[in-house]
């Protein structure tokens, strides 16, 4: 569930817009961060996505267990690189940070035989209530990061 108590995008898409059988399987923990060794988060009881992929994904899925049919042909694999991953790195100035991090992630999705990806984009945070009370120059810092 979502800080507003309704369901992650992945659940609503899969329950709300779906005619057919599809399992979906949501290895996303709310207020992760892709890699807490690059970028550090505020909350660091959230998984990251490279704990997410080492510690959940490839030791349980990749062995093709019974409750679970993932082939190449019939998975789709989404990251979303995050509003905490912008938010907690743009200080850094490291604009191919982020490009690394997914390449490195989905590069160990694929070696599992992951073939169809959708990468979702982080929204535009400086249009946020929050941002726009903190001033110009952060709804610019926040631009610019997401934009690099």
């Amino acid at each position: 569930m979502t800080l507003e108590c309704g369901p992650y995008w992945v659940d609503f898409l899969t329950t709300t817009c779906n005619e057919s059988y599809i399992q979906t399987y949501n290895l996303a923990f709310g207020d992760a961060i892709i890699d807490s060794a690059l970028i550090k988060s505020y909350m660091p009881t959230a998984l990251s996505v490279k704990q997410q992929v080492q510690d959940e994904y490839l030791p349980i899925y990749v062995s093709k267990p019974e409750f679970t049919p993932l082939s190449s042909n019939n998975s789709l694999f989404s990251m979303f690189i995050t509003i905490n991953d912008v938010g907690n790195s743009y200080s850094a100035k490291n604009a191919s940070l982020y490009d690394i991090i997914t390449n490195e992630y989905a590069g160990l999705l694929y070696q599992s035989r992951a073939r169809n990806f959708l990468f979702l984009p982080v929204p535009p945070v400086w249009r946020s209530p929050l941002t726009i009370a903190a001033g110009a120059s952060y709804q610019r810092a926040d631009k610019e990061a997401i934009f690099s």
